[in-house]
């Protein structure tokens, strides 16, 4: 093989627009279904040898299962491995193409997703493989536990009285210890530390040394028989994944690298279509690992924008609501911009795609540079990003709810606006939705549906109203009875459903 004919900067620059231009090729989303299958079989196998799939101590052994079976690839171009691919589905959320406002329902029918699926005989994927796994996963103790939340809720959820899913809400890792110390050595960590609770964080971890090591050969084989610029990307790739994620980071090629295999195992290990992780404060993940010396700063755009396409699924910039942050202070008051808070922005504006969103944290004493650097984003056609936070207002707000001081800074978005402490909270917003039009629907109706006609909320005289007359003349109070009514149920049902998913959630 000849040498490459491009610099290091340059063959990471070009590799970024051959992957984007790939992940737009993609039409098909199956992957998600491929892994399913291959937790069902780990599931059957557990099951066969005397054991519980549902128990948490063979959660490890399935993810491990899943990671060292699932198909990999390393599209051309790209100079980190990992994929999104296999943790999302066509129906997620309100980027399906076929979702029709008229049919939507409050409910969340687990073995739905599996209507979304169009067969490809070609590719082995027949309608009736699709059945036989649609088939397993409708047996489960916690399909079948959910369906009897649902059940319960009848009307209520089927006319969208209020929304209830099984969630664990917008939530933000805090990766910046493994990049730091090493997979190896928090696994170490949690054995040490975490009795049985951290034993199977430690072999739920393992999955993470599983998947670098198989990319790792995969690149090796590849840059065998690869062109000389690919075969230059694959060498690299396949260097530093003998190091990362199972060693710290050493450099920003490394960070990134780690950072997208422990985000492929987490959300894999909640597929199909987990629940709206969002990365934090990525100019402070990446800082410390961006030194100019080793890599220019048109290379450190370049990895950044390699990161950005990694949170693509295919060709329809998914997913949405994973959220990365940008800028802010400390506690004291002192501005944290960085050199990689501007490659960041760069990067984001050079890649200009919907997803994954951005954030910049401001404040008092923000400097004008990077005001002018987010001025690009609001005066250029085509950007919808970045949305803005203040941090001197989050702060105090924070403060209110007993956040500790030294954690502050660490505030990320998650998902659109929620504030939480990266590796700290997890609120559970996306648990329950209320619908106040149809609260004021029924109201004003005597309980009753103006759709159906059915009977969904408490009649008025099961709220102490004499009548029609009365409701009338005091909607208002009528309104805040039938409010009342509706949270409890809401309430209700959605604390059934976090209570399964930490329970029985394959």
């Amino acid at each position: 093989m000849t040498p490459a004919t491009k610099s290091w900067g340059d063959l990471v620059a070009d590799g970024v627009e051959k992957l984007r231009r790939h992940k737009r090729s993609q039409t098909r989303v199956d992957e998600w279904f491929y892994v399913q299958q291959l937790v069902m079989q780990a599931r059957e196998a557990l099951h066969a040898d005397g054991k519980d799939p549902d128990d948490e101590s063979s959660q490890p052994e399935i993810l491990c299962r899943v990671v060292r079976e699932m198909p990999i690839s390393i599209p051309e171009g790209s100079v980190i491995a990992g994929t999104q691919d296999g943790a999302f589905s066509p129906s997620y959320a309100l980027i399906n193409p076929a979702f029709r406002v008229e049919t939507f329902a409050g409910y969340c029918d687990p073995t739905a997703v599996y209507n979304d699926i169009e067969p490809d005989p070609d590719s082995g994927l027949t309608q009736e493989r699709i059945d036989s796994v649609c088939k397993y996963w409708e047996g489960t103790p916690y399909v079948r536990r959910l369906q009897t939340v649902y059940d319960d809720t009848g009307d209520e959820t089927r006319e969208v009285a209020y929304f209830v899913e099984p969630v664990t809400g917008h939530t933000i890792p805090d990766l910046r210890p493994f990049l730091e110390n090493g997979v190896k050595a928090m696994q170490a960590t949690a054995r040490e530390s975490g009795g049985e609770y951290g034993a199977l964080m430690a072999g739920s971890l393992e999955a993470v040394i599983i998947l670098a090591d198989r990319y790792r050969e995969l690149a090796t084989t590849m840059a065998a028989t690869a062109e000389a610029d690919e075969k230059a990307r694959l060498t690299a790739l396949a260097d530093a994944l003998s190091r990362v994620p199972a060693g710290p980071a050493t450099n920003l090629h490394e960070a990134i690298q780690a950072f997208a295999l422990l985000w492929q195992v987490m959300v894999i290990e909640q597929a199909p279509n987990p629940y709206a992780f969002s990365v934090g404060n990525l100019d402070r993940i990446l800082a410390p690992y961006y030194d100019e010396a080793t890599t220019s700063r048109e290379c450190a755009v370049a990895f950044v924008r390699h990161l950005l396409a990694f949170f693509q699924v295919a060709n329809r910039c998914w997913a949405i609501s994973q959220n990365m942050m940008v800028g802010g202070r400390g506690t004291g008051g002192s501005d944290l911009t960085s050199e990689m808070t501007y490659i960041v922005l760069d990067a984001f504006f050079a890649s200009n795609d919907p997803q994954p969103a951005l954030s910049a944290k401001v404040h008092a004493d923000t400097p004008g540079a990077l005001y002018a650097s987010m001025g690009r984003f609001f005066f250029t056609p085509g950007h919808s990003t970045p949305s803005l936070f203040n941090d001197d207002t989050v702060f105090e707000l924070l403060r209110r709810q007993r956040v500790a001081e030294e954690d502050l800074p660490d505030y990320s978005i998650a998902g659109c606006q929620e504030p939480l402490i990266m590796g700290k909270a997890s609120l559970n917003t996306t648990n329950t939705w209320l619908n106040l039009a149809k609260i004021l629907e029924l109201a004003a109706n005597d309980g009753k549906s103006l759709i159906t006609g059915a009977q969904i909320g408490p009649t008025w005289a099961k709220l102490g109203i004499a009548g029609a007359d009365a409701a009338c003349a005091d909607l208002e109070a009528v309104f805040f009875k039938m409010l009342g009514y509706f949270l409890t149920r809401m309430q209700d049902a959605g604390n059934a459903c976090t209570t399964l998913l930490g329970t029985l959630k394959p």
